[in-house]
């Protein structure tokens, strides 16, 4: 799942990127144009290598940048590694950081466009890995940079990737907010809990948070059952975190008395897949006792849930939300908050129970719409059930290196015959065209004809979906630590 502002501290201005997101897609076309040599009477294929290194090199000239790439000769093997390593060392020198991170972000973009060009089976799956390749490798060439490989890894896959589409993307990336829907619900017929410092402690955890500008809170009080997909619809939420009582039998809300209420798994989790489909839901926290018997069914739809093994005192409940969403603030993505809240709240010894899980997903991963079945954690391994991960989470293989680019070979087995990519005409799908070289203008003028999205200037702030139930003047005071578990749960030995 993706972090806070997956472009980190880069912002695209077309005037200063754009020709490095046309090299850099021009580079890619080179590579696989260099890698094949198996039919030289292909129509067109000269034409293709000629026109793509006149592109390159045109564009380099043009920005002061003293690099060529070599004509592609038929027959000879280049190492096409060593020349994009040579162009990037370059760059380091004559460009901005920004503009070489930029001409790698428009290589992974060119390759995710042509994922599915090939009947090579696996071959989809192999351009995927190597688009997040050419992200990773941001972080490591060009000094300064600090974005979230992943993260833009699924916003590539699940946007329009067009040279235009492209653009506008990365342009309003940086207004994107992450938007956290907080549902609690504290019947009034089970011990009380302390929601309402959870809240704030949540809440001061994000505005003392490096990108506190990033994130959109809104809280639903006292949640009916009835209440929880009128609130989704109107604030399409990132994460759900859900904040009360739990038990076996699902997580409780209140009914119109404010008793507790029962909310029956499988339902919740089609619900829950239905605001990942069509109001972009990537994960759930589950801040409630036996969350994790029901979490791995809802973690298939939507992706990944943090949910608590067995009982969950008060303030164990409430350390973790600070932990986690302090960690998130400060850009860190899902996954790496979840160590830093279980860690962080492992710090107060006497608060209570705590056993939280993380639970993704293959099926979900945080790509909806791409049609891929794999997890970014695992690189992308085939899908078989849902991974549960708690603190000893699998390490993430060290960063990409420049030695790390493929090889000839590689793309030699991935693409056997380049034919199948530049020949249209006999059915067969077509090697997508680079963006044209003097389109520029035309490019610029159709992203600032582009309305601001309306998210983006929505302040930090929280608000109050729906009213609290109204309570009784006998309510009784909360316990001085009570668990998250319902009474009547406890009362028959579950």
């Amino acid at each position: 799942m993706a972090q806070a502002r997956v472009l980190g501290n880069l912002q695209y201005k077309e005037a200063e990127h754009g020709w490095a997101l046309d090299v850099g897609s021009f580079l890619a076309r080179y590579d696989l144009l260099q890698n094949d040599f198996t039919d030289e009477t292909i129509p067109g294929m000269e034409a293709a290598r000629r026109d793509t290194v006149e592109t390159i090199n045109d564009k380099l000239a043009a920005h002061n940048v003293h690099y060529s790439v070599p004509a592609i000769t038929a027959g000879a093997r280049v190492q096409t590694s060593r020349i994009v390593v040579g162009l990037l060392d370059r760059m380091k020198e004559e460009s901005s950081p920004s503009q070489s991170a930029f001409m790698l972000i428009g290589n992974a973009a060119y390759l995710l466009g042509i994922r599915n060009a090939s009947s090579v089976p696996g071959a989809d799956v192999e351009f995927i890995r190597l688009a997040l390749n050419r992200l990773e490798l941001i972080q490591v060439q060009c000094d300064g940079i600090k974005l979230d490989p992943n993260g833009l890894l699924i916003r590539l896959m699940e946007s329009d990737i067009s040279p235009i589409g492209l653009r506008i993307l990365l342009r309003n990336l940086p207004d994107e907010k992450m938007s956290i829907l907080i549902v609690s619900a504290d019947p009034r017929n089970e011990a009380r809990l302390q929601l309402q410092e959870e809240h704030r402690q949540l809440m001061d955890a994000l505005r003392a948070a490096q990108l506190r500008d990033a994130f959109k809170v809104d809280i639903l009080p006292s949640c009916r059952p009835q209440d929880l997909a009128p609130a989704i619809r109107r604030t399409e939420p990132t994460i759900i975190h859900f904040s009360g009582h739990g038990s076996y039998h699902g997580l409780c809300f209140v009914d119109e008395f404010g008793n507790a209420q029962d909310v029956d798994p499988t339902n919740l989790g089609n619900l829950l897949a239905l605001a990942h489909k069509k109001h972009g839901l990537k994960g759930v926290l589950m801040n409630a006792c036996y969350a994790e018997t029901q979490a791995t069914q809802i973690a298939e739809k939507v992706g990944y849930v943090i949910a608590m093994e067995g009982e969950l005192s008060d303030k164990s409940a409430i350390n973790f939300a600070r932990e986690f969403y302090a960690a998130l603030g400060d850009g860190v993505d899902f996954d790496t908050a979840f160590e830093w809240g279980l860690h962080g709240a492992e710090l107060m010894t006497s608060a209570g129970p705590l056993r939280p899980r993380l639970i993704k997903s293959r099926a979900s991963s945080g790509m909806p719409s791409t049609g891929s079945s794999y997890d970014m954690k695992t690189r992308l391994k085939p899908a078989t059930t849902a991974d549960t991960y708690d603190d000893d989470l699998d390490t993430e293989h060290p960063a990409a290196t420049s030695s790390s680019w493929p090889t000839e070979d590689t793309v030699d087995t991935l693409i056997p015959g380049i034919s199948g990519l530049l020949e249209s005409s006999q059915g067969k799908k077509a090697l997508p065209p680079p963006p044209p070289p003097k389109k520029r203008s035309l490019t610029k003028l159709a992203i600032e004809s582009i309305p601001p999205s309306p998210r983006g200037k929505i302040d930090f702030a929280t608000s109050a979906v729906v009213p609290p139930v109204a309570s009784s003047s006998n309510e009784a005071i909360p316990a001085s630590n009570p668990t998250r578990s319902p009474l009547r749960v406890n009362s028959k030995g579950k």
